[in-house]
């Protein structure tokens, strides 16, 4: 675990990124912020998808260098979350950004309701580090990742 700690470290960290952590859930929401703060990454949280949204809108496209978004939340879903986060980025004609789901299904047809809605990846909880740090670093500096 700690070998996916420094490689994410050694390609993101400590370059003013932040990543917005979406979780309800506040063990959960603890371990992601452990998970990037040991990889020198700026965090920021929110609850739930309303949170998400109102967070996202209020900065300019890219304060966010990546979304990780749980799926099942209360006021607002993921699924609802993203599409209107993508309808925004479309609308106003800014890049798109990554957004990885965080679900506790490992059912396929989440992973592809997922894609629908306009998720990037999807991980299945309880979290793999190697997998989330993995597609990390592939949506956010695919140049520098490299296979562990």
């Amino acid at each position: 675990e700690r070998q996916i700690f420094d490689q994410v470290k050694d390609v993101l960290g400590n370059r003013g990124l932040t990543v917005l952590a979406v979780e309800d859930n506040l063990i959960n929401l603890r371990m992601l912020i452990h998970f990037f703060k040991k990889a020198s990454i700026d965090v920021e949280t929110a609850g739930d998808g309303v949170q998400c949204t109102n967070k996202v809108f209020s900065h300019d496209p890219g304060y966010y260098s990546a979304i990780v978004c749980d799926i099942q939340m209360p006021n607002k879903d993921g699924y609802q979350t993203t599409r209107e986060i993508r309808e925004w980025e479309r609308a106003n004609n800014y890049p798109r950004t990554p957004i990885i789901a965080l679900s506790a299904n490992v059912m396929s047809e989440g992973l592809e309701k997922s894609m629908e809605a306009g998720f990037n990846e999807y991980v299945t909880k309880p979290v793999n580090w190697k997998i989330l740090g993995r597609m990390l670093m592939d949506l956010m500096e695919p140049s520098k990742s490299k296979p562990l």
